[in-house]
């Protein structure tokens, strides 16, 4: 997915902060929500957004175990 996808639409939060966050050290929903703000509006894009955070989270770890 491309760093300027906007996942957010009601702030604007994109797949590149979300991934920033992650590698900062937000590790759950709740966690990133915090760091981004994403999913504090309507809501509706929390379901995908927890799926891509428990990605990036595995490739992450994949990468550092490579």
């Amino acid at each position: 997915m491309k760093s300027d996808t906007v996942l957010c639409r009601c702030f604007g939060i994109t797949y590149g902060e979300i991934e920033k966050a992650v590698k900062d050290g937000a590790r759950t929903y709740d966690e990133v929500s915090e760091a981004t703000q994403c999913g504090q509006g309507c809501g509706r894009c929390a379901a995908d957004i927890a799926k891509i955070i428990k990605t990036i989270i595995k490739e992450l770890w994949l990468w550092e175990t490579g």
